[in-house]
């Protein structure tokens, strides 16, 4: 069961990474970007990072199996460095997403 799972992470890094980078041209602006330059470098190497990581899980589980839990275990604290960055670049940008937007509307109290 932990293999299926791990095969499945393993994917969702793979293939997230490279949707990260491209969602993340779409979303942020130039000069949103240019604000927060090193954070958004570090981003977009964490988010390749995250792709090799799911690549190397991947093919290690396919040819040899699941030799130890210490795959899953790693696997499953890779996001959490670029959920980091990712916060912090936030906070350089000035960015609101639409989660924010959302919210902050919903407080509102005008008719």
């Amino acid at each position: 069961m932990i293999e299926t799972v791990t095969i499945v992470l393993s994917v969702v890094f793979l293939v997230g990474g490279p949707l990260a980078v491209a969602n993340g041209y779409r979303i942020y602006t130039a000069e949103q970007r240019a604000r927060a330059n090193r954070l958004w470098r570090a981003w977009i190497a964490m988010s390749a990072l995250e792709s090799v990581v799911g690549l190397v899980c991947l093919a290690w589980i396919l040819t040899r199996g699941l030799t130890t839990i210490w795959i899953f275990t790693a696997l499953t604290f890779v996001p959490l460095p670029m959920a980091l960055v990712q916060w912090r670049m936030h906070e350089h940008m000035e960015f609101t997403g639409w989660m924010d937007e959302w919210f902050s509307s919903r407080g509102s109290s005008d008719p």
